[in-house]
C-alpha cells in the first residue's frame, strides 16, 4: 500500500510539473498578435475606398460570408463613416460585430472588431489604401490584437497567421472583383454620358446651321 501512495504521488508530481512546464511555454508566447495581407488593385483609391468604408459593402466581399451563407447579417442603417457597423451571427462564424472607429476618406478605415460567442475577444482593424504609381491602389487589411493565456495556448497548436491570412487573401480577392464591376460600371456610365453630351452638341450645331441664312 505504502508503495502504491508512493508511486501514486510520484505521477501526480510528474503530472503537476509537466502541467507547470506547459504553463511556462504558453506564458512566453507573444502577448500580440499581428496579421496582415495585401493586394494591389488597378482601380484608384477613389474606386476602392467606397467599398472598404462602407459595411453594406463589405458584407457582401467579406470572406466569412462563404463559410456559413445562411448566417444572420445585420448592418447599421447609416453603413458609412465612424460609427457604422456590421454584425453577423451564426453556428458556424459565431456571433460578433465590426465597428468603424475613424476613416481617412481615400486613405484608411480603423474599426474594432468584437468576438462575442463562441469566446469574448477584442481586435483592431485596418484598411489602409496606398496610390500606385500607376494610378492603382495598394490595399493593405491589418489586424492586431491582445493574446490572452487562451489566446496564447492556442497559438502553440494553430498557425493564427496562416489561418487568418488566407482569409483575409480570399475577402481582398472578393474586394478586387467588385472593384473591377463597379469600376466597369462606372465607365460605361461614363461613355454614355459622354456620347449623350456629344449628341446634344451635334443635335444644337444642326439646328444652328439650319437657322443660318
Amino acid at each position: 500500500m505504502r508503495r502504491a501512495l508512493q508511486a501514486l504521488g510520484a505521477l501526480v508530481a510528474l503530472v503537476l510539473a509537466a502541467a507547470g512546464v506547459l504553463l511556462a511555454v504558453v506564458a512566453l508566447q507573444p502577448s500580440t498578435t499581428h496579421i496582415e495581407r495585401a493586394h494591389v488593385l488597378p482601380q484608384a483609391p477613389s474606386v476602392v475606398f467606397p467599398l472598404v468604408d462602407d459595411m453594406a459593402a463589405f458584407a457582401e466581399w467579406n470572406p466569412w460570408r462563404d463559410l456559413e451563407p445562411d448566417a444572420t447579417v445585420k448592418v447599421s442603417p447609416e453603413s458609412r463613416g465612424v460609427g457604422a457597423w456590421y454584425a453577423w451571427q451564426g453556428e458556424q462564424v459565431g456571433r460578433g460585430r465590426m465597428v468603424v472607429t475613424s476613416t481617412r476618406p481615400g486613405v484608411q478605415v480603423d474599426a474594432r472588431l468584437e468576438f462575442i460567442e463562441p469566446f469574448e475577444s477584442e481586435a483592431h482593424v485596418t484598411f489602409t489604401l496606398e496610390p500606385t504609381h500607376d494610378q492603382g491602389t495598394r490595399v493593405v487589411w491589418g489586424y492586431d490584437s491582445v493574446n490572452s493565456l487562451t489566446a496564447k495556448a492556442a497559438g502553440l497548436m494553430v498557425d493564427v497567421d496562416a489561418m487568418l491570412g488566407a482569409d483575409f487573401e480570399r475577402g481582398l480577392d472578393k474586394l478586387a472583383a467588385m472593384a473591377a464591376e463597379r469600376d466597369d460600371g462606372r465607365a460605361r456610365a461614363e461613355a454614355e454620358a459622354a456620347a449623350a453630351e456629344a449628341a446634344r452638341i451635334r443635335a444644337e450645331e444642326a439646328a444652328t446651321a439650319e437657322r443660318a441664312p
